[in-house]
């Protein structure tokens, strides 16, 4: 087509006479200028350099090989100075969906004493510009005879979406901006058995990645520096030593979609291709091979933001990390010891975690030290509207324990955890009518002891400062806390729990809890279906339950007491077994001296009387073994007087 393909401005050569009399021939002088290449394939994935080879026209007679004769040997030649200069190399690929194109000038060439006597040392030196800023460099020394080469190189300044335009058609994403820096030492010996080479304290500088899905304008995963610092490479010995991997202030965005696959599992999927797999066509590995072994000495991620979205709920919850930081040191693969590990981060503004300990991959093993501190409830919210219709206005969690994993576990159990967890400054809300149902200052759980498979839950104390309940009747008779649960729908509950063969019943699971302590409990009670409403409630509950236990025969004690109303004492005392199968339950109840004028309405109401004076007091005793309860009541109302009559269509006749 006329396009030009090959040139060169001038090629000189000064060959000196003294050459025949040497019996080498010597150069003081070869010097290319200018010279061009165009390499271009087509669409059919033809290369245009391959067509100046002559066609060939079929087989060729065979010269049979001469019995005895010597290989040749190289000829030998010297060259005082060899030279390209201003070299062009002009790429095109048209098979691709969009034609790649990539110019590498000016390509700068310098070979110094350069000859093939045995033993001799040449050196060399390359230098070329990819692009504006872009440049490699390569020098050293090389030798014939034998074949060795030893030196230095270096690339900066490479502009990374250029080059992954030339793959970009095999994923799903795309890089819109980053920058690469390599340099390195080497030696190489081809003559050597297996062949020798190093690569020695080279270093790798990745600046300003941009990832981002292909389709969408925004990246998904930014990058201001990756250092790969102090990399020795041994062939021979097919070992690898890295002094320093360091990833700086990177931001994650990342979410699940609804069938529950996280975005980069697409994004980062080769693109399905017609053509068989190259694996399938590769040469199989030698099973005498030494795999190759890495250690990698430290290894920093510092600074790190993630932005995660679960779209898999019907309100997608959003989670944002700041600060991440995740240090190790001395991990060599293949991993056959843990390696230490430590985290820190910071979740939603308010909130840090902090873990350290070490971590064994396969199989999963892990003993970690594992603290919470001030993590917001309300950004997980989403993940309780399945279940229940509330808005959690504020709370926080805090933990401070260790925790072992072991998915290998035949002496042990699968997870233990040993620490304390904290609920504090919790408010919750009803969803529609956005009134608090329930609050409390502090819930905290003290030296707990918690094993996964077999299951078992073992808590010294739990301590509950000022609980609040909120109970309300609304004007048509119903409870608010009833509203809260999420009932499914019977179609629902059908299609999610098919009938399936009735199952062996599983003994319950080990539970014990050394004491409850109670501070400052209440409950308010209002009832609007009466008008006036009434409200009345508990107050300033105190005191404690000991021995909590899931085994049968145990019997916790009971010693509360708070107030009901204005100045009604309240008392409950007893034993109980809430935990048990056979739940077993052993109470006196004492309530003294209840104002009954603040339920003068459901007088009004059912009597057609209001209460004007009246008191009420309580001795209840309620005993339920083998599900059976046995009961006894006394129950005093001193000095009951009416007060003016009401009409109600809801009251009852009465003397």
């Amino acid at each position: 087509d006329q396009s030009a393909l090959l040139g060169f401005e001038e090629f000189y050569v000064n060959l000196q006479a003294s050459s025949l009399l040497r019996r080498a021939y010597v150069f003081d002088a070869i010097r290319l200028t200018v010279p061009y290449v165009s390499a271009r394939i087509s669409k059919d994935g033809r290369m245009n350099l391959a067509e100046l080879v002559p066609v060939d026209d079929g087989p060729q007679p065979s010269v049979p090989p001469q019995a005895g004769k010597a290989p040749a040997e190289i000829p030998a030649v010297e060259i005082g100075e060899f030279e390209i200069s201003q070299a062009v190399i002009e790429f095109r690929d048209e098979s691709k969906h969009k034609p790649y194109v990539l110019d590498i000038v000016p390509i700068h060439i310098v070979l110094k004493n350069f000859h093939t006597k045995p033993g001799g040392d040449n050196s060399y030196a390359f230098t070329a510009e990819l692009d504006k800023g872009e440049t490699l460099s390569w020098a050293g020394i090389v030798s014939l005879e034998p074949l060795r080469s030893s030196g230095k190189f270096s690339i900066s300044g490479v502009k990374l979406p250029r080059l992954w335009q030339y793959i970009h058609d095999q994923y799903h994403f795309d890089i819109t901006d980053g920058t690469v820096a390599v340099d390195a030492g080497y030696s190489i010996d081809v003559d050597a058995t297996p062949i020798g080479g190093q690569v020695s304290q080279a270093n790798i500088r990745i600046e300003k990645l941009a990832i981002k899905e292909d389709g969408s304008l925004d990246p998904v995963i930014t990058i201001p520096a990756l250092n790969v610092e102090g990399v020795d490479v041994n062939l021979a010995t097919r070992e690898v030593t890295v002094r320093d991997v360091a990833v700086v202030r990177a931001l994650f965005t990342a979410w699940l979609n609804p069938d529950g696959t996280v975005n980069y599992q697409q994004m980062f999927a080769p693109v399905d291709s017609p053509t068989p797999s190259a694996a399938g066509n590769a040469s199989p590995k030698p099973k005498d091979e030494k795999p190759w072994a890495v250690w990698l000495k430290e290894i920093r991620l510092e600074d790190h933001a993630i932005d995660f979205e679960d779209r898999t709920l019907p309100t997608p919850a959003e989670i944002e990390v700041r600060s991440l930081s995740v240090k190790t040191h001395d991990v060599r693969i293949p991993i056959k010891a843990a390696v230490p590990i430590e985290v820190g981060m910071r979740l939603n503004e308010t909130g840090t975690i902090r873990v350290n300990g070490s971590v064994l991959p396969n199989p999963l093993q892990a003993d970690v030290t594992l603290g919470l501190k001030d993590i917001a409830i309300r950004p997980f919210q989403p993940y309780f509207e399945k279940f229940v219709r509330v808005d959690v206005q504020s709370g926080a969690v805090n933990l401070d324990g260790t925790i072992h994993l072991a998915i290998d576990h035949p002496n042990g159990p699968l997870m233990s955890y040993e620490g304390d967890v904290r609920v504090e400054g919790l408010s919750v809300a009803d969803r529609d009518q956005r009134d608090e149902v329930t609050s409390l200052q502090t819930l905290s759980l003290n030296k707990v002891l918690a094993t996964v498979d077999p299951t078992t839950v073992s808590i010294k104390e739990v301590g509950l400062q000022e609980p609040m309940a909120h109970l309300v009747v609304s004007p048509d008779g119903g409870l608010n806390i009833g509203r809260l649960v999420v009932v499914a729908p019977p179609s629902a509950r059908a299609e999610e729990k098919p009938m399936e063969p009735q199952k062996a019943k599983s003994p319950p699971v080990p539970i014990t809890i050394g004491m409850v302590k109670l501070t400052k409990a209440a409950a308010t009670f209002r009832d609007n279906s009466v008008q006036p409403s009434v409200q009345t409630g508990i107050f300033n509950l105190n005191g404690t339950i000991k021995g909590l236990s899931s085994k049968q025969l145990a019997r916790a004690d009971v010693d509360l007491s708070g107030r009901v109303g204005k100045g009604a004492s309240l008392k409950i005392a007893g034993t109980i077994n809430p935990l048990s199968e056979d739940a077993f339950t052993d109470l006196t109840i004492s309530l003294g001296g209840m104002d009954l004028t603040a339920e003068g309405p459901y007088s009004r109401k059912y009597v057609g009387y209001g209460l004007s004076k009246g008191k009420l007091s309580l001795d209840l005793k309620y005993k339920i073994s083998q599900k059976l309860l046995e009961a006894e009541n006394r129950v005093v109302v001193d000095q009951l007087t009416f007060g003016e009559k009401v009409d109600s269509p809801d009251a009852t006749s009465l003397p």
